[in-house]
């Protein structure tokens, strides 16, 4: 678990997953939020763009499907999406806003949102490494002490 946390760190994945709920999304005002925060529903300030939306997937699109709805509006991925908490990360499979990844293992096998934090750099290449953090991620509940 401490050498996944280590890993974790180094892969700069605290800069999204990090924080008070390890996450970098909080409610940082009184509602209503001020004008100009809100795009298509969504605070922009907590978006961020990971690589894993792809407009040409029929779950991308509006309307449950529908064909010719394409979502390009920003809410569901454009602008980028909400950071998830990984507070008891475990127990909610299916993983990234799609569903795409069936279990932690899936979501490290994808090099784009596992390079995000690190501008790019896959520094978690070594599937070793992966197993590492995943071990960790398991490990992560309320008394687990957060990246500052």
């Amino acid at each position: 678990i401490a050498n996944g946390r280590a890993l974790f760190a180094a892969a700069n994945c605290q800069s999204c997953h990090g924080g008070a709920n390890w996450t970098a999304s909080t409610l940082d005002f009184t509602p209503p939020p001020g004008g100009g925060e809100i795009t298509a529903g969504q605070l922009n300030r907590f978006l961020q763009k990971v690589g894993t939306f792809d407009a040409t997937l029929v779950n991308e699109l509006k309307g449950g499907g529908v064909a010719g709805q394409l979502n390009n509006d920003g809410a569901n991925g454009v602008l980028g999406f909400n950071i998830p908490s990984l507070i008891a990360v475990f127990a909610s499979p299916p993983y990234l806003h799609s569903g795409a990844a069936q279990s932690l293992e899936e979501l490290l096998d994808n090099v784009t949102h596992r390079s995000s934090g690190t501008g790019g750099v896959d520094t978690l290449s070594n599937p070793s490494d992966r197993a590492k953090v995943v071990k960790f991620l398991n490990s992560i509940d309320l008394t687990t002490a957060t990246f500052p």
